[in-house]
Order: C-alpha cells, then sequence, then structure tokens
C-alpha cells in the first residue's frame, strides 16, 4: 500500500514537533510548570437514556444525589462531592420548566451547542461531495431555528475553515456548501486561481454519475501548462489550489492511510477542547477510511479517544462512493464513534440524521466538573464510573448511563506539546498571540532561487515580565516550509525551537497598547523546483503558554505569457521599530534597515512614518522590457467622491530580481514609497502599461465594483493612519 500525500505531510510535522529534552527545551519547561501537584476540575458530560429510548437527547430533571460517582473504583468522599459542581444542561422542557437542578453547586443551562462538521476530502469522492453540499443546503434552512452552531471544516493535505467561526447563518452555511460543490468543477478553480468568484451556477444538479466530472488532477494541471501560477493568500484561492494538485481531484483514492486525516481532525478537538461542556463532531468520510492492522488501529485513534473524554462526541457519516469495491463498515469509523458516545452512520441517503442526532444529543445532558489532583510533570490516567444509584432510585432501574470511562490528566509538557502540533495544523484556530506568517514569490541570489519567509509577532501581544530594569518577554517558534508535488507533500525547510531555543526580547519598557512594533523571525529557505508551497508558523508565549499560528501559500512558476500581467497585489509596510531574528543571531535586533516587512491589513494598517511598498507578481514577454512597458502611479481620495494622480513612481523604483534568463518569465516585483511621503489617507497603486491613459485607473478607483479597463493591470487599495 502507497504512503503518499497527507500521510507524508503528517510524518514531516511528526519529525518537526517532536519535543527534544536538549537543554533550551528543558529550561522552557522548568520556567513553565510547577514541580508540586496541582488541584483542578476536570469537566465530564453525562447522559441518561430512558430503556428503548428513540432519542439521543438525556432524560432530564435528574439531581445530583441520584448518581453514583467513584475514581479509580472509590466512591467520592464527602468532601469530594461538596466540591463537585453539577450542572443540568437541557432546554426548557414543555409542562416542566426548566430542568431541575438541584446538585451541590447548581448551574445554569447553557445556550451554546457546538456542532463541528469536518468534510474529509481524502475519502469521500464527487459523488460523496455532492451529497454532503446538499445536505448543508438543506441544514442552512434549519440552522435559524435550532440552538446548535456549526463549524464547518475542509480536509485535503491541509486543516481548512469552509465558514469563519461558529455559526447559524443560512448564508454562511449555503457559502460552505458552495466551496465544497465548487472541488468538483474545473471551471470554478480556474476562476479562484485569477481572483475571480466562484460562479453560483456552478454545481451538480442531480448526483448522477454522469454529471460527475471525470478529469484526473494530472489532465487538470495541464489545462494550466500555458498560465502562469499567481501567489496565493491564505484564503479560498489556496484551498482550490490544494484540490487541484492533489490526487483526490474527482475521485478519491482508497489506498490512503488515514493517519493524517486523524491527525488533522485531533488538532481540530485540541483547537475546541477550552469550551465548556458537550461538543458534537460529525466527520464525513467513508468506508475506505479503515486499517488493515488491529493494533495499528487502536494505536492511531488513542489521541482522539483521550479526546473524546474531554466532551466530544464523534459522529461519523460513511457517504459512500469511493469503496464501493469494499464490504462492511470501515471499524476505524465505528471505533472513533463508539469511544465517544457518537453513533456511525452509513448505508442511507438521509445524512440530515447525523445532524438531528448531534442536536438532540447537545439538547440535554448533566456536566459534573469533578475535583482531581495532576502533576505537573507527569500525565496521570485515572478510572471512572458514573452510574444511577437504583439503590435509592428504584425507578431508575434499567436506564442507561452514557460517560467516560477513564479521565486523562495530561502533565504541562505534553499539554504544551499537543496545543503546539494542532496550531500547525489548523493555524486559523490559534490567534493569541497574533501571529502571520507570510512566504513570497522566489528571489534570485546568484544561480539559487531564495524564497522570503517570515513569521512575525507584535510585542504587544505577548506577555511583559520585569527583568531587572528592563522588561522581558519570551517566546519559542516553530515553522515549516512544505511543497505539493501533486501526488504527495515534502518539507523544504523548516525552522524549530531545537534550532532557535528560547526567543528572549528585552526591552527598556512594555510596548504600548497601540504599538505596531513586532519581532519577525526569518527562514532562509531554498527553492529547488516550482509547485504548491505553503508555510505555517507558531508563536507561543512561554509565561501564559498560549500560541498563536498563521499560514500562507504561494502557487509559483517562473515562466510567463506573452503579455503583461500583474498578480496578486499586496500592500506591505516597513517601520524600521520591529525586531528581526534569524538563526544565525544571537538576539533579536532592530530592523533599522528597514528590511523586515508585514503586510498591511485592517488590523495592522499602514502609518505614516512606515515606508510603503506595492509588492505583486508581474508576468510578461522579457524581463529587460518591464520598466519601460510597467508604469506605476499612486492614486489619492481627496475625500468628496473624487480621486487624482498623487505621484508617478519613476521606472527605476521597479524592483525585480536580476536573472539572465531571457523569454517569457513571472517574477516578485515590488514598488516602495518612502516614509512620510504620503499623509494620511485612503490610496491606491496603479499598474498600468506604458501609453495607457491614467484617467482609466483614476475611473477604475471610483467604481470598485467594475472590471479593470484595458491598459490598467492591477489596482491596490489601502489606508495610511496618522
Amino acid at each position: 500500500m502507497k504512503i503518499r500525500g497527507m500521510q507524508l505531510l503528517a510524518a514531516a510535522l511528526a519529525l518537526l514537533l517532536v519535543f527534544s529534552l536538549a537543554d533550551a527545551q528543558e529550561k522552557v519547561i522548568q520556567s513553565k510548570v510547577r514541580e508540586e501537584a496541582l488541584s483542578r476540575l476536570v469537566q465530564v458530560d453525562v447522559s441518561v437514556l430512558k430503556p428503548g429510548s428513540k432519542t439521543y437527547a438525556s432524560v432530564p430533571g435528574l439531581t445530583f444525589d441520584q448518581f453514583e460517582v467513584r475514581l479509580d473504583g472509590k466512591l467520592l468522599t464527602p468532601e469530594q462531592q461538596q466540591q463537585v459542581i453539577f450542572e443540568p444542561i437541557c432546554d426548557l422542557v414543555p409542562g416542566q420548566g426548566e430542568a431541575s437542578s438541584p446538585g451541590p453547586t447548581a448551574g445554569t443551562p447553557s445556550q451554546e451547542r457546538p456542532v463541528l462538521v469536518v468534510v474529509d476530502f481524502n475519502y469521500v469522492d464527487s459523488r460523496g461531495r455532492n451529497q454532503v453540499a446538499k445536505m448543508l443546503d438543506e441544514l442552512a434552512d434549519h440552522a435559524a431555528t435550532s440552538h446548535a452552531k456549526y463549524k464547518i471544516y475542509g480536509i485535503t493535505r491541509q486543516v481548512r475553515h469552509l465558514t469563519d467561526d461558529f455559526t447559524s447563518d443560512a448564508g454562511e452555511i449555503h457559502a460552505a456548501a458552495e466551496l465544497i460543490r465548487n472541488t468538483l468543477h474545473r471551471g470554478a478553480m480556474i476562476r479562484s486561481f485569477h481572483g475571480a468568484p466562484p460562479d453560483p451556477s456552478a454545481g451538480l444538479d442531480s448526483g448522477d454519475s454522469e454529471d460527475i466530472p471525470s478529469d484526473s488532477s494530472e489532465s487538470f494541471a495541464d489545462l494550466l501548462k500555458d498560465s502562469p501560477f499567481s501567489q496565493l493568500g491564505s484564503g479560498n484561492s489556496s484551498f482550490f489550489a490544494e484540490m487541484v494538485f492533489s490526487d483526490i481531484w474527482g475521485d478519491a483514492h482508497s489506498d490512503y492511510l488515514p493517519s493524517a486525516s486523524l491527525a488533522a481532525l485531533e488538532s481540530i478537538l485540541r483547537a475546541h477542547a477550552s469550551i465548556r461542556g458537550r461538543k458534537a463532531v460529525l466527520l464525513f468520510s467513508s468506508e475506505a477510511f479503515r486499517y488493515s492492522r488491529k493494533d495499528r488501529l487502536e494505536m492511531e485513534v488513542k489521541g482522539l479517544a483521550e479526546l473524546g473524554r474531554q466532551g466530544f462526541t464523534i459522529w461519523t457519516i460513511d457517504v459512500e462512493g469511493v469503496s464501493r469495491k469494499n464490504s462492511g463498515a470501515s471499524e476505524l469509523l465505528s471505533m472513533l464513534a463508539q469511544d465517544s458516545g457518537g453513533d456511525s452512520i452509513r448505508n442511507t441517503n438521509n445524512l440530515m440524521r447525523a445532524f438531528k442526532g448531534a442536536e438532540e444529543q447537545l439538547s440535554c445532558y448533566y456536566l459534573f466538573s469533578l475535583p482531581m489532583v495532576s502533576s505537573a510533570t507527569q500525565t496521570k490516567q485515572h478510572d471512572l464510573t458514573v452510574k444511577l444509584d437504583t439503590t435509592k432510585h428504584k425507578e431508575l432501574w434499567g436506564y442507561r448511563v452514557l460517560a467516560p470511562t477513564k479521565l486523562t490528566l495530561l502533565d504541562e509538557h505534553s499539554k504544551l506539546r499537543n496545543q503546539r502540533v494542532s496550531a500547525l495544523l489548523s493555524p486559523e484556530d490559534y490567534d493569541n498571540p497574533q501571529v502571520s506568517s507570510v512566504i513570497g514569490y522566489p528571489i534570485a541570489v546568484g544561480a539559487k532561487f531564495v524564497l522570503p519567509v517570515q513569521v512575525r509577532v507584535p510585542l504587544k501581544d505577548l506577555t511583559w515580565l520585569p527583568a531587572g530594569k528592563a522588561s522581558r518577554a519570551r517566546v519559542l517558534v516553530d515553522a515549516v516550509v512544505e511543497r505539493d508535488t501533486g501526488r504527495g507533500s515534502e518539507t523544504i525547510c523548516r525552522t524549530s525551537t531545537d534550532d532557535l531555543g528560547i526567543l528572549e526580547i528585552n526591552l527598556p519598557r512594555p510596548p504600548a497598547p497601540g504599538s505596531n512594533v513586532g519581532l519577525t523571525i526569518e527562514i532562509p529557505c531554498t527553492l529547488k523546483r516550482d509547485g504548491l508551497l505553503t508555510v505555517r508558523g507558531v508563536v507561543t508565549d512561554i509565561e501564559t503558554g498560549e500560541s498563536g499560528a498563521g499560514r500562507s501559500s504561494v502557487l509559483i512558476r517562473q515562466k510567463g505569457l506573452d503579455e503583461w500581467s500583474a498578480l496578486e497585489l499586496g500592500l506591505q509596510a516597513s517601520s524600521g521599530r520591529d525586531y528581526v531574528w534569524t538563526r544565525q543571531m544571537k538576539s533579536a535586533v532592530r530592523d533599522r534597515k528597514r528590511q523586515a516587512w508585514r503586510a498591511v491589513t485592517q488590523e495592522q494598517p499602514a502609518f505614516v512614518e512606515d515606508r510603503s511598498a506595492l509588492r505583486y507578481v508581474l508576468c510578461g514577454p522579457e524581463r529587460s522590457a518591464a520598466r519601460d512597458e510597467i508604469v506605476h502611479v499612486v492614486i489619492r481620495d481627496d475625500g468628496e467622491g473624487d480621486a487624482s494622480i498623487s505621484e508617478i513612481v519613476p521606472s527605476t523604483g521597479l524592483k525585480l530580481p536580476a536573472s539572465e534568463e531571457t523569454g517569457s518569465f513571472c517574477s516578485p516585483a515590488m514598488v516602495t514609497l518612502p516614509e512620510f511621503s504620503c499623509e494620511a489617507g485612503s490610496y491606491a497603486f496603479a499598474v498600468l502599461r506604458k501609453g495607457a491613459d491614467q484617467q482609466l485607473a483614476l475611473d477604475a478607483f471610483l467604481d470598485p465594483q467594475a472590471p479593470l479597463p484595458d491598459g490598467v493591470l492591477g489596482l491596490k487599495r489601502f489606508e495610511i493612519r496618522p
């Protein structure tokens, strides 16, 4: 059996993220944890079902004294019982009012019903994706009246958000369905490469096999041989790009090993483990999601089984289609569902059954917060027994109790390690501190091409503690750059805590809350081949143990077309006040040469004192003619519904990496505005062909909805703050 694609990615990440016991690592752990035992409350969610019940909702109205709880075979002592927090989490029951909650410490019913929806594109083929998309469209119309909120993910070689967060908004769920549907259509993907929105009419009208495209990833890639690959951001375009270059195009493959999908699923669960109470997970996969060896199966689901004891119930849905030749259900899917208290659904066209069952399961249950003693340095496991006290309450004979049978209390080192693994696999789920990871088009350095890769964290987001007369912050940094080969994934370069140790920053005083100063970690990375490249970076604040992560992708082809084009325009800024760190440096140094650039966003705007730059990918017939053929102007909004040309950038202002190659090309291009050259206000960079009427650029600036006129290759709006 071949091990390809996602499992190679998982192997690379595993190598990256094995936390060694090097001196630097030991110092981090010793500064993070205490050696003594730690007292904590551990949450346990419990359901109670009537005999023969056909609902997944628990029986409401039970009280704490109707339960019997044992830890490691021993009943809780009276002192322990007094410390238990008992909360009935139930919707209002018609005719009964609120569910009673007479436990030692009663809580209020929770209104949040979180449901994580995970579509595994590695095992769901074209027909199955169409089924899932239709089901999500049906769910969208139902969600507004439901107590549940949904967060939808797609798994390719990476974890991708199909909704930004938990939502019950019909429009957002319909949009997620459309994203899934568009993975079936080459037209939607081609438009995504060039920044155009997906065609709303794209999609399958029926589940008939003749409507499902049969193109392979290779034939689709052939269609793009004459097109320049553009730089991609971290949005849906890179999601589509992964689908193009993956061997799961159209039809999923049954000869994958599920290890990488399991790792991705585990990272999603870990990212939401802090949500109190029960969480439902719906995994859409197929019967091909399996291991042939029993011992391998039990080993791979160990992490997910532990998470299942932390309030997750996993529902596995076999949407059928990729492995019709195989007989029988996937034991892996069945085990995931059974171990977590969920259900395994297959051989049905009613996929909504999973959503309705998960909602029922979340609508009523009991939350126990138990006093536990954990170790700062050792992971501990405990046996747990929760049952009804039928000696005192004979009326409860025959009722079934669903509760975890084991509790795992991770030590601080393991918790930190698991968090950082999860952050690298699913960066968008970790935003404290705010981390941006940037990968740009390659720059020629002698005979080599070097990728500009940076991981940046704002200093104001870190925890600053007194260090003598100064202030100090400390972080850990991991980053990995991977290339999608079309049939697999390879690690291009990586930087880990083993390389950098603890990054320590000392300042005379902590940064002000509004400060824009950041720490930029540069990663040396040599490019050998074109393709889809992705950087993911994670920064952990040692003092809080919190991690932030970021990711970006670039799809590189260094040969262009015979026509001039400007792709993926982006604005960056350099303050000169950032601190820069590379592997060669003993400590971070001030960026006095303004070599550290940050992407300009709403959260990280450009300021008057910043040096601003337009960065984009310029493609054309001949590199040496670029400065003669391309014109750059800066447009300013006068604030009264009109605009004017603020500045024409001299041709010498266009920076292109030197190259001895001739003929068509694609290359990173950069145009810079000096600091203090623009007052505060609204601006735009425009890229034009020589001889084009500059009034056309003004017209395009004033009408953002209109397509760019002939002669205007690109337009990028930006704000400059005082």
